[in-house]
């Protein structure tokens, strides 16, 4: 018999020589080498997302309301501009008339 060991053997590194002790392996690395379980990724993952999509609607909110401010603002500008231009024609018809009676 001239074969070598390896016929015999069963291949390394394919993971499935002991599909029986599997599971059990992972859950002890998984336990041991700090490694997390799916279920705690994805808990994570959706809480990150939550987190993600609560900052985002403060920010819009945010946006909106300095939005609202900005237009409250101009209005305000353009109603003291417009008082008073309108006192400063009101003081020319003023002076105006006031200068037709004097003559």
């Amino acid at each position: 018999d001239t074969g070598s060991s390896s016929e015999e053997e069963p291949e390394r590194g394919r993971g499935d020589t002991f599909p029986g002790q599997r599971s059990e392996w992972e859950e002890k690395e998984a336990e041991q080498g700090g490694f997390e379980l799916v279920e705690a990724r994805a808990s994570k993952r959706l809480a990150k997302r939550d987190l993600q999509r609560n900052k985002e609607s403060k920010r819009l909110e945010q946006e909106i309301r300095a939005k609202k401010e900005e237009e409250q603002d101009r209005l305000r500008q353009h109603r003291e501009w417009a008082a008073a231009t309108q006192a400063r024609r009101d003081e020319e018809a003023r002076k105006a008339a006031a200068a037709t009676q004097a003559r």
